[in-house]
């Protein structure tokens, strides 16, 4: 048995508004529904009778009557706000991510895009693209006063099986300097491989001391790229991100802070090296060049 309810009080000036409410004209039906209510829970009418009246449920006309007695005639009038799903990114994280993204860089780059963000930060890349949009940032166009304090010379090569690379500054870019690399690669690399390196014709490359080198060392095999075809040599596309990741909008105190960057980017790069693949097959490539050469009238 249900506890009989005691009739709720309501003012003159309270019951002047409620009967406007309740005689529904261009009112909205629910607002409606809750003012009869309340009038009707004001004559002291059982609550499960004014439900069946009503052709509500109990619980509603509990609720309605609680709400105005909390809050007058204007608790009537809006809906209370809804649980709705709980925000699967909290205010801390949104903050981590600002923050990083202001305060601090990747180890490996000169500013943070969004999937470096997101791993970084244990989210997905949607979230990061909006907790980017919603407050403003783009790290991307990051702009540095940017001032040459010297240069340094990369020898750098790309195994293409597994993306591991070797990597060396020096201060020149003579054929001295490439033998201290091919040094390097000898000693670094296990002596039963034969290594094919991939270089471009630059006349450092092809030097008669550099040959004499090679010579004396069988499992080395120099393949030089047809002018203007860099591009096959798939270290010129690792140095591209190198370029775009790390050194571009960056700003180096010495040639020795730009040298320890570059350092800390191969390192950083080989914990997980992985290896460029070719999109287009062979025939697709081979097919293109013959194009180009047609086009240029270039014999084959």
């Amino acid at each position: 048995m249900w506890v009989p309810a005691s009739p709720l009080s309501i003012t003159p000036a309270q019951r002047a508004i409620l009967e406007r409410l309740a005689r529904g004209r261009r009112i909205a039906q629910r607002l409606t529904m809750r003012a009869r209510i309340v009038l009707a829970a004001a004559e002291g009418l059982p609550n499960h009778r004014i439900a069946q009246a009503l052709g509500v449920s109990r619980p509603t006309v509990l609720l309605w009557r609680a709400r105005f007695e909390a809050q007058g005639v204007e608790g009537l009038r809006h809906d209370a706000p809804r649980p709705g799903r709980k925000p699967s990114v909290s205010a801390a994280q949104v903050k981590a991510v600002v923050d990083a993204t202001l305060h601090t860089t990747p180890p490996t780059a000169t500013h943070w895009s969004v999937r470096t963000m997101a791993e970084a930060q244990g989210l997905s890349r949607m979230t990061v693209q909006r907790i980017w949009q919603a407050h403003q940032l783009k790290p991307h166009r990051q702009t540095h006063d940017y001032r040459r304090h010297g240069t340094t010379t990369l020898f750098a090569a790309l195994n293409i099986l597994d993306g591991y690379v070797i990597g060396r500054c020096l201060p020149r870019h003579r054929h001295q300097e490439f033998l201290k690399f091919l040094r390097q690669l000898d000693a670094e690399t296990s002596p039963g491989l034969e290594l094919h390196l991939i270089v471009d014709n630059y006349g450092t490359h092809k030097h008669a001391t550099v040959r004499r080198w090679v010579a004396r060392h069988p499992r080395m095999h120099l393949h030089f790229t047809p002018t203007g075809a860099t591009w096959l040599n798939l270290v010129e596309r690792w140095l591209r991100e190198l370029t775009t990741k790390r050194i571009r909008r960056g700003t180096f105190p010495s040639v020795s802070a730009l040298i320890l960057a570059i350092i800390d980017y191969i390192a950083a790069h080989n914990n997980d090296p992985k290896p460029f693949v070719w999109r287009a097959s062979a025939d697709e490539i081979l097919r293109k060049i013959s194009h180009c050469k047609e086009a240029l009238g270039t014999p084959h």
